[in-house]
């Protein structure tokens, strides 16, 4: 009889010294991962609040990795934007400079006007990897194909100018019509051409977009790309502005005009509405630069309250996954403890014998 009560005791130790283990090998493992448990079913019923957090996590994730992204572009397309301006300005002070001195060299303003098309052609078709930017959502189709079409219009309508088939009134209307002068024929894409192309948005939330869309042919880059032409054609076709006295009318090409006062005036307005033109799509410039600053402030908004809900979806995360090390620590020299104890206790019980318990 004593020796069965001593093995149901012995049993029953055991029994106990097992469940001691499994838990020092629980809180050995929480200390060393910083987890509560090794999978989601082990939570218990907090487990839907750690998947739900984390699945609202990713999401915000994704909208944050998008507004990097967007970033990078709308950076790049500024400074695109801020190098085409640059050096349009040193077009334009040329020009003013020609201006107040009273004797226009087109000679002067031509590698400048030429300068301004190379730019402008390497910056309009700027890309992230193989996305063109200022293509709108177009990304694929490269937005402008400088190959001879506005040439050859601006060469054919000068060399009308020239010989008196069209007006400086005409000449002038007809550069700024964009029916007459139309996008296709400057070199633009088909989508940007007729304005098929949808913009270029960034996605910050689930019903939330920021658009960020700059068109390689928006008014104030066509102009540019226009006016260098005609800058460019002008100087190839003109000898001289105006003929000097003594000059034979058969020996140089002038701007139009049976004398030289008529060549003056014909001349003097189209290059003031040239300089006048330059001047606007500068200004125009600033407007598509202000539209690409304005939503950078947005994004970073955006991105900042994006950050603070996910280090709040992270906090309830971290509450119900991640183990309290100071707890886990104090538990576990509490359970050390208590497993001397019982491996001691378990010793003394199997160390009873029939004899020890007679004496």
């Amino acid at each position: 009889m004593t020796g069965i009560a001593t093995l149901t005791q012995t049993t029953q130790q055991i029994q106990q010294l097992k469940t001691l283990q499994t838990s020092l090998a629980d809180y050995q493992r929480q200390l060393a991962s910083g987890k509560k448990a090794k999978v989601y079913s082990d939570l218990g019923r907090d487990v839907l609040t750690s998947q739900r957090a984390r699945a609202d996590g990713k999401k915000l994730d994704t909208y944050l990795y998008n507004i990097d992204i967007a970033e990078f572009r709308m950076e790049q397309m500024s400074n695109a934007i801020t190098e085409i301006q640059t050096q349009s300005k040193l077009l334009h002070n040329g020009m003013v400079n020609q201006t107040q001195a009273g004797d226009v060299e087109l000679d002067t303003m031509a590698p400048l006007a030429s300068n301004i098309r190379g730019f402008m052609e390497d910056l309009l078709n700027i890309q992230d990897g193989d996305r063109y930017l200022f293509a709108g959502a177009d990304t694929s189709n490269k937005p402008l194909d400088l190959s001879g079409g506005l040439d050859a219009f601006v060469g054919g309508q000068i060399s009308d100018w020239i010989d008196g088939t069209i007006d400086t009134d005409t000449l002038i209307s007809n550069y700024k019509d964009r029916d007459v002068l139309d996008d296709t024929t400057i070199g633009y894409s088909t989508t940007l051409s007729n304005g098929t192309t949808r913009n270029a948005s960034v996605r910050v939330g689930d019903t939330a977009e920021i658009d960020y869309t700059t068109l390689a042919n928006s008014e104030p880059m066509r102009d540019v790309l226009v006016i260098s032409t005609m800058i460019m054609e002008l100087d190839a076709q003109l000898d001289k502005t105006t003929l000097d006295e003594g000059d034979l009318p058969s020996d140089f090409t002038t701007a139009p005009g049976s004398t030289a006062e008529e060549q003056g005036n014909n001349f003097s307005e189209l290059y003031i509405d040239l300089k006048n033109r330059l001047q606007n799509a500068l200004d125009g410039m600033d407007d598509e630069i202000f539209n690409l600053t304005n939503a950078q402030l947005q994004t970073g908004e955006r991105k900042e309250d994006l950050k603070f809900d996910r280090s709040i979806l992270q906090e309830q995360v971290d509450n119900v996954e991640n183990a309290d090390m100071a707890e886990v620590a104090l538990n576990l020299s509490l359970l050390q403890t208590q497993l001397e104890a019982s491996y001691s206790v378990t010793a003394s019980v199997n160390r009873i014998s029939l004899v020890n318990f007679l004496s």
